[in-house]
């Protein structure tokens, strides 16, 4: 029986028996050109390259869009996808941030929690006396319910007529 010593000028580990060839089994694969290492790149990184091509083809979609015109209904249909993904996302960031508060606060110590709480009040305090100031700035710089406002803008708008889709799609967005 041939002894089974490896190769000394082969670059891989192997298996196998007999000094030949054919009883060779490479556990890496040989050397690839460029184009093996980008593929290889490409499925290793396959989130990434889908991300900037949805991207991009996002891009170049919505450059090309603005030459034609689109009609009501077409319009609400593409945007309707979005505002179905913006409300979900703010379902969602409201729980997020309070279980992460939540979450975080537990792990301090009582004294650091009460210290962070007194600021966190302070700081709610702070932004609504703020707030309530520009509120009341802004209304007498405004003057909101002023008649003569009234008749600069005239009687109003007409009723805005609702299509069968709009309301199709109000029943989606109102679940």
């Amino acid at each position: 029986m041939p002894d089974s010593k490896p190769d000394a000028n082969a670059k891989t580990p192997m298996l196998g028996g007999g000094g030949g060839p054919a009883g060779v089994i490479r556990l890496t694969q040989p050397p690839r050109g460029i184009w093996g290492k980008i593929g290889t790149w490409m499925k290793d990184n396959l989130l990434l390259v889908l991300t900037i091509v949805g991207v991009l083809l996002g891009l170049l979609l919505g450059f090309l869009a603005r030459f034609f015109v689109y009609g009501e209904d077409v319009i609400m249909l593409v945007s309707f996808p979005g505002e179905i993904l913006m409300g979900m996302l703010k379902m969602l960031i409201l729980p997020l941030i309070v279980s992460s508060m939540i979450s975080g606060l537990s792990m301090l110590d009582p004294k650091s929690s009460g210290k962070m709480g007194s600021r966190a009040l302070v700081y709610y305090f702070a932004t609504t006396i703020f707030a309530a100031i520009v509120g009341i700035i802004m209304v007498s710089v405004i003057h909101p319910g002023d008649p003569s406002i009234k008749e600069e803008v005239g009687t109003g708008t007409e009723d805005k007529k609702v299509s069968t889709l709009d309301a199709f799609l109000d029943l989606v967005r109102r679940w």
